[in-house]
């Protein structure tokens, strides 16, 4: 089964890939690629879902279960900022999570892996219940240095590296819909974590079964 469903000719799709990884606004894409600007929009968006999808299940397969933020790492001591994302590495690449903090999902997080992140992303100075931008996300670092509790070997980029490049990224978009802002943060792991721009074409063609 194809994660992708599109009844787009198989040349338009590669050429929307590119353009998604060259970062091409969904208007400009649809220009280039001659197609409609929601039919542009609607690929982007499956994109952006087979990469959440890839991502989490790599990292169900690294940690062989599901994984969560441990909530103990978390401060909730103010309601003047919400604990949103967790950012963490391992194996040399940069992992992220939303914090669970609905009530409903308190059982999952009982029997899922808890990750200790290595800096937490809070949410301040909230203008919108339905929408983020990034001035108000704010990050800190949790525990000791990062660098004394690798596991020997684990060399790679910084978190704050990382942070520092999605904030660039999601800064285009010029606010996100909270449902849809962790399909955002994935591909703002994609786009850091996997090579130069042929290397993330080539990978996201494997993964949607383009050839």
């Amino acid at each position: 089964m194809r994660p992708i469903r599109s009844r787009l000719p198989l040349n338009t799709q590669h050429l929307l890939i590119r353009l998604f990884v060259d970062g091409e606004s969904a208007k400009s894409a649809a220009k280039i690629a001659d197609v409609q600007q929601n039919t542009a929009s609607l690929y982007y968006g499956k994109i952006r879902k087979v990469i959440f999808e890839k991502l989490r299940e790599q990292a169900r397969s690294i940690y062989n279960n599901e994984h969560v933020i441990d909530l103990a790492c978390v401060d909730v001591s103010s309601p003047a900022r919400i604990p949103m994302i967790g950012i963490w590495r391992r194996r040399g690449k940069i992992m992220t999570r939303i914090i669970i903090r609905k009530p409903t999902d308190i059982d999952a997080h009982k029997t899922s892996t808890k990750i200790v992140p290595d800096l937490i992303i809070y949410l301040v100075k909230i203008k919108s219940s339905r929408q983020i931008n990034m001035n108000e996300l704010h990050w800190e670092r949790y525990g000791e240095q990062l660098e004394d509790r690798l596991p020997e070997g684990d060399e790679g980029p910084l978190v704050e590296d990382f942070w520092m490049h999605a904030k660039m990224v999601l800064r285009r978009y010029k606010g996100i819909k909270v449902a849809n802002f962790e399909l955002y943060l994935k591909e703002c792991e994609f786009r850091f974590n996997y090579g130069s721009g042929d290397e993330k074409i080539t990978t996201l063609e494997e993964w949607c079964l383009l050839d």
